[in-house]
């Protein structure tokens, strides 16, 4: 519902999940990804390091969010 209702780029989505993390509430990061349109977790974090040139990998963006 975070990712959702945020309607931005995927940065500001990735920092309100962070945020929402360390707030201490559970975040299943598949349901994020999928809340804001893509098939899973995985897809996102591709989309992410393509719009940024980056290379994460899904774990080393579960552990950058706070997982």
């Amino acid at each position: 519902a975070v990712v959702a209702n945020l309607g931005g780029s995927l940065q500001q989505a990735a920092n309100a999940v962070a945020a929402t993390i360390a707030a201490g509430v559970s975040v299943n990061l598949d349901d994020a990804a999928q809340g804001y349109g893509y098939s899973s977790f995985a897809a996102a974090v591709d989309a992410y390091n393509a719009e940024h040139g980056t290379s994460y990998s899904v774990q080393e963006a579960k552990e950058a969010l706070g997982q």
